[in-house]
């Protein structure tokens, strides 16, 4: 009897572990989806943005910037960059483009600097003027881009 009752709580303490083991198991998968799906949602973030969103980004800078901007003509300059990139966003939406040439990437990259232009004036980290000459660049980038489409 002394024999079979070992066992039993051998046996009692292998389940309790099994037990232990499955619950830590359970925790261990929970955690590491939490750690996928935050890796993979800072994968998208950090990801090639589209022309397209880039343009958006941009235009949504240079009006926060033209809000910000206490001087009229910089004021005028902004509003002008903002209709010029809108005019080229519709010739782009017209255009049938291919996102994987070289003026494609260099139209979006234009971009990206462009609006980090505009966000540092309005942040007061550059002036205005360098602001203007970014976007100015990247218009001229996302016309020649347009021609080709």
């Amino acid at each position: 009897m002394a024999v079979r009752t070992k066992q039993k709580a051998s046996s009692r303490k292998a389940k309790a572990t099994s037990k232990r083991k499955t619950k830590t198991t359970r925790k261990t998968s929970a955690a590491s989806t939490r750690k996928t799906k935050a890796s993979r949602k800072k994968a998208r973030r950090g990801a090639v943005r589209s022309l397209g969103r880039e343009l958006l980004d941009t235009l949504e800078a240079i009006l926060d910037l033209r809000e910000a901007t206490s001087d009229p003509d910089r004021s005028r300059e902004l509003r002008k960059l903002q209709k010029e990139l809108s005019s080229a966003a519709s010739a782009l939406i017209e255009a049938n483009l291919e996102a994987n040439t070289e003026r494609y990437r260099e139209a979006r990259e234009g971009l990206v600097a462009a609006a980090a232009d505009v966000r540092d004036a309005t942040k007061g980290l550059t002036a205005v003027v360098t602001a203007i000459t970014g976007v100015g660049k990247a218009i001229k980038l996302l016309e020649r881009l347009a021609k080709l489409g």
